[in-house]
């Protein structure tokens, strides 16, 4: 069986890129219930969440133009800097070479 690390790469791409998608969803969410509660800080708390969105949309970004420029595993594991990702090594390494479980049973 071969490895194809370029496939690879797009794995780890993809799993950033629907992280991205799935925390803008789920912080839109926290918006609108922020909202509708309507309380004194609501515009502040908002605040906070649009700028949580970008930073964490930026942190992804700039590791998936690592993970892109990556030529080694370790390269991969570094770009996880800053991102969600950053000490789940092994969902990074499932994802890296699709695997199931990096975990022998």
């Amino acid at each position: 069986m071969k490895y194809n690390f370029k496939e690879g790469k797009q794995r780890v791409i993809k799993m950033l890129e629907e992280h991205i998608f799935d925390f803008k969803t789920d912080m839109s969410q926290d918006i609108k219930m922020i909202i509708n509660e309507g309380k004194e800080d609501a515009i502040e708390q908002v605040e906070e969440i649009i700028e949580s969105i970008r930073m964490n949309t930026n942190y992804c970004e700039m590791a998936i133009d690592k993970v892109k420029q990556a030529s080694t595993v370790a390269e991969v594991l570094k770009a996880m800097c800053l991102t969600v990702f950053e000490e789940m090594e092994e969902t990074v390494l499932k994802e890296l070479f699709g695997l199931e479980s990096i975990i022998r049973e």
